[in-house]
């Protein structure tokens, strides 16, 4: 196998390879490794895409909310069998 030396890296770069590395590829090289592929198509692994839009709202509902929700959406709860026939 050969081995390469990148050079011009830039900050914004590294930072994200790191996040990829720390996040489950464990090094830096190996972050490297499967941008590489995935990007020339060498490999077809899944990425996991964890979003966080939403991350905000999350428990930020008070009892009174959960109750209004609950009960506006309670008709939504039965199945209308003659529906399905």
């Amino acid at each position: 196998m050969k081995t390469l030396t990148l050079r011009g890296l830039d900050a914004a770069t590294e930072k994200a390879l790191r996040a990829r590395a720390k996040a489950g590829a464990g090094s830096m090289n190996r972050a490297i490794l499967e941008v590489l592929r995935e990007s020339l198509g060498v490999t077809h692994s899944p990425r996991r895409v964890v979003h966080h839009d939403l991350d905000a709202l999350a428990g930020t509902w008070s009892q009174a909310d959960r109750h209004a929700f609950d009960k506006a959406t309670q008709p939504l709860s039965c199945v209308e069998e003659d529906l399905w026939a």
